[in-house]
């Protein structure tokens, strides 16, 4: 199924493939291309629910402080209030998609899109807090960020 839309988010390639137009506001899927060493800073959502698998490649998942591996083709939950991140390990581009639930964080990509976490933190982190996300700074960022 081709993307509903291609955006550039945190350094990673970020295809929309299914929207709340599509799933009447359930939910909404997003597949990462994540280079070496990228992912998100960690955050918290204060709406959605988050499902995340890899597609392909290495990946962590961080749960409240915590890092795990993320297996290939086995989902892990993040509920609503969870502060997590992720971070492809790899030395090879990885895929990662992501369910949200209910729909309408995928608009945040949209509002993100090309913004650079280094000069436009602030905008980003206003962004952010519009859609209810907590998007936690300084050396937990950095760590996942290196």
């Amino acid at each position: 199924m081709p993307p509903v839309r291609s955006l550039k988010v945190f350094g990673s390639a970020v295809e929309i493939t299914v929207d709340g137009a599509m799933s009447h506001g359930v939910t909404s899927v997003v597949v990462s291309t994540v280079p070496p060493g990228g992912g998100l800073p960690p955050h918290a959502h204060e709406f959605e629910d988050e499902m995340f698998m890899a597609l392909e490649g290495d990946f962590e998942l961080q749960q409240d402080g915590e890092w795990t591996p993320l297996p290939i083709d086995e989902p892990v939950f993040s509920p609503r209030g969870t502060t997590h991140s992720y971070r492809n390990t790899g030395k090879t581009a990885g895929r990662l998609a992501t369910i949200y639930a209910p729909a309408g964080f995928e608009q945040w990509f949209e509002e993100v899109n090309g913004l650079s976490p280094a000069s436009e933190m602030k905008q980003i982190l206003n962004i952010s807090e519009e859609y209810g996300v907590t998007i936690h700074t300084g050396r937990a960022a950095k760590d996942t960020l290196k």
